[in-house]
C-alpha cells in the first residue's frame, strides 16, 4: 500500500468509528426518550443521518478492497496510521474484507 492509500484507509475508518460512537450514543438517548415518553422523531432522524455516514465510509473501504488497493492485512499495514483505532479496525476489517471478496 502507498502512504496515500494508508491515509485514505485510516481516514474512512476514523469516520466509520465516529459514526458508530454517535449512533450508540443516540440509541441510548432514544431508549431514555422512550422510557420517559419524550418525543423521538428528531433522535431517530439523527440516527438515520449517522447511519448514512457510516454506510458511506464502509462503501469507500469496500471499494478499495474490490479495486485491490488494500489487502487482507491492510489493518496491520496501517497500524502506525490508525493509532488507537488499530484494535477496532483489526476486529472489524477482516469480516468486511471476506464479505467483499466473496461478493
Amino acid at each position: 500500500m502507498t502512504n496515500a492509500q494508508k491515509r485514505r484507509f485510516a481516514s474512512y475508518w476514523k469516520k466509520e468509528y465516529e459514526a458508530t460512537l454517535k449512533i450508540n450514543s443516540l440509541q441510548a438517548d432514544l431508549e431514555k426518550a422512550e422510557i420517559l415518553g419524550l418525543p423521538k422523531a428528531r433522535i431517530k432522524s439523527r440516527i438515520a443521518s449517522w447511519r448514512t455516514k457510516q454506510t458511506q465510509s464502509l462503501k469507500v473501504i469496500e471499494s478499495m478492497i474490490e479495486k485491490g488497493e488494500v489487502s487482507e492485512d491492510a489493518a496491520s499495514e496501517c497500524k502506525d496510521v490508525l493509532g488507537n483505532l488499530y484494535g477496532y479496525v483489526a476486529d472489524c476489517y477482516h469480516c468486511l474484507y471476506l464479505d467483499s471478496v466473496a461478493a
